[in-house]
């Protein structure tokens, strides 16, 4: 659907040559709900306005549905965009007109007939659920509903592809998770592939399918939301993980097990998918005669399926503790916490 292709884009100003995207290479299949997640700076807004060639890459190709947009004609690029609808952090939107003919913008650029802009955007603000605020202006709205015009204008063409970028930063956490339920709707309902870019891994974990993590231009890592959660390889990724999951242990915890001298009996434990419901502790403490403490950990949800993520103390004999964790390894991912390698 989307191909990334040893993307790379410079800009050069009066200090020189600015490098904001590197060499950057994934595809996005259709139907995918997929993320772009870096700090500011990344290079991530850069990278998806190659997508529609609101930015020209420097070096490298970008694909849509296998057509190599760079070699468009402006008549065929035109006619691309139109499939690609575009949703911005600050809504974007016309302030001296109307809801109703916000969304109407680009049926009018398009030459849609009047006779079916009508009915057009009256379904979509209602499936955005504005269907009552089509005659209001954009500062009688909050926050949301400013973006959820911004969805309904974005689909007016309905498009095949969604390009959300920062979509939700700007809205409170209560507003952002009622915009992430709409933009899965869309992708559900209309089936619209999403390419959505953010520095929030609550976005990521809630909504996207596939994940690629960006740091200075680069593509550090990438791969399924689940395997990020669950086995984060680059420090970065680390880091936004824990932003979300805060699986570190807290540092009273960790001058409790100092203390103690209980650091060499220490684990870390996935539960992935059914295994999230199933009692292992308990069958393996009983099974090697052993107590156990769990130290930190939740249990959340990633792709419609439960993820738990604990850090537990064995207590019992050394042997016993040898023989329980490579019982849980048959299992579950279960690794040795060395509490004196912090990130």
């Amino acid at each position: 659907m989307i191909t990334f292709e040893n993307v790379s884009k410079q800009f050069t100003g009066s200090e020189g040559t600015f490098t904001a995207v590197k060499d950057v290479s994934f595809e996005v299949q259709k139907g995918d709900i997929y993320g772009v997640i870096g700090f500011s700076g990344a290079g991530k807004s850069t990278l998806i306005r190659t997508v529609n060639l609101l930015e020209e890459p420097s070096s490298g190709k970008v694909y849509v549905n296998g057509r190599d947009m760079m070699t468009l004609s402006a008549d065929e690029l035109r006619k691309e965009r139109k499939k690609i609808g575009m949703v911005f952090q600050h809504f974007n939107l016309c302030e001296s007109k109307t809801v109703f003919e916000n969304v109407a913008i680009p049926l009018r650029l398009s030459k849609t007939s009047k006779k079916d802009i009508q009915p057009r955007v009256k379904e979509l603000l209602q499936f955005v659920g504005l269907g009552d605020k089509s005659d209001h202006y954009p500062d009688q709205l909050s926050g949301g509903q400013k973006q959820r015009v911004g969805i309904a204008r974005a689909l007016a063409t309905s498009p095949e592809i969604l390009l959300c970028d920062e979509a939700t930063s700007a809205l409170d956490p209560d507003t952002t998770q009622s915009i992430l339920d709409l933009l899965k709707r869309v992708n559900r309902e209309f089936n619209i592939t999403i390419l959505i870019i953010t520095h929030e891994m609550q976005v990521i974990r809630d909504i996207c399918d596939y994940v690629t993590v960006m740091e200075n231009g680069e593509m550090i890592e990438s791969g399924s939301v689940f395997d990020l959660f669950s086995r984060p390889k680059a420090k970065t990724t680390r880091n936004f993980v824990n932003a979300v999951m805060q699986d570190q242990l807290p540092a009273s915890v960790i001058n409790m097990i100092h203390k103690e001298g209980k650091s060499n009996r220490l684990y870390r434990i996935l539960f992935e998918g059914d295994e999230a419901g199933q009692p292992v502790l308990s069958q393996v403490s009983k099974q090697y005669h052993l107590d156990f403490n769990i130290l930190h950990g939740q249990i959340t949800e990633l792709q419609d399926q439960p993820f738990g993520n604990l850090i537990v103390e064995f207590i019992g004999e050394e042997n016993n503790i040898q023989q329980a964790v490579e019982h849980i390894g048959n299992r579950l991912t279960v690794s040795e916490v060395n509490i004196n390698e912090r990130d």
